[in-house]
């Protein structure tokens, strides 16, 4: 008898205590901005801003190799980093709680190297990836260097305001890559092309001069590849050529690693080898 008072003791204390404490610390999602600055080199300044009211605890994708600082608080946070099937980014929980005012603010810094590719008087802007929890859309505020006019946008911008061209990233979003901004763009001016050869003269690159260091490594690679492919099938050729293209969808997006055209080949392939910037 006195075990069964004993159990439905327990029993109303456990209830009683439920609501006030689901209650207490109702889940609020935040609303979602990220800020992309693009410098005229390329590289990319991001900030991303969550506020709302109350407590609040999601997840988004965050990179794993660029530091991300705190540059903006009000309230409480805590961050957790957990592995994603994205091997350049962290799904990370994030935990928010408010301050006196029952409100909370968040903001999160972190550099975007290569955010745009440029190539003559062309470019290709990439934003970093941008998944969170499905019921959190992230308004995206993106600032182009040099910017003439759009060729493409993936998705549809909805906005323009500062300076920013506004973008709206959501599971629903109809997207070419999901949970990224897409740009392909004409500039108001042109970058100078370069090229650098190999000691013996038999490769050489042609590339954009702000990414001279991208050249460097890939005539160094194509070097030692060709060293050992003409070793072992003793065949000589007079030069390889090798030339970055932006990976605008019309030449297959970030699909196309590298190509030889269709007409180079018919003539003998001759034509140079055309490598994705990305």
């Amino acid at each position: 008898m006195r075990k069964a008072i004993s159990a439905a003791l327990l029993a109303v204390i456990l209830v009683s205590f439920s609501p006030v404490s689901s209650a207490a610390q109702p889940v609020n999602l935040p609303s979602a901005s990220a800020y992309i600055d693009v410098g005229e080199n390329g590289n990319a300044n991001v900030t991303l801003v969550f506020s709302g009211r109350g407590f609040s605890t999601f997840w988004i994708t965050l990179p794993k190799f660029e530091k991300v600082r705190l540059c903006g608080l009000k309230g409480g946070y805590a961050l957790y980093n957990e592995t994603s099937g994205a091997y350049f980014y962290y799904n990370t929980t994030v935990t928010l709680h408010p301050s006196d005012d029952g409100s909370y603010e968040l903001r999160l810094c972190f550099s975007f190297p290569y955010a745009v590719l440029m190539q003559g008087d062309r470019a290709w802007f990439m934003s970093p990836l941008l998944t969170a929890h499905s019921s959190i859309s992230i308004a995206v505020f993106v600032k182009l260097p040099l910017l003439k006019s759009v060729v493409r946008e993936s998705p549809s911008s909805v906005n323009q305001t500062g300076g920013y061209r506004v973008y709206i990233l959501s599971r629903t979003a109809q997207a070419d890559l999901q949970g990224r901004v897409v740009v392909e763009y004409t500039m108001r001016s042109s970058v100078p092309s370069a090229f650098i050869s190999s000691m013996d003269g038999r490769v050489r690159v042609e590339y954009p001069q702000p990414y001279t260091s991208i050249a460097n490594k890939t005539l160094e690679i194509a070097t030692q590849a060709y060293s050992q492919l003409r070793d072992l099938t003793g065949i000589e050729v007079q030069r390889v050529d090798l030339r970055f293209y932006l990976p605008e969808q019309q030449m297959g997006g970030l699909g196309a690693l590298g190509f030889v055209r269709g007409e180079d080949v018919n003539a003998g392939g001759r034509g140079p080898i055309m490598l994705n910037l990305a």
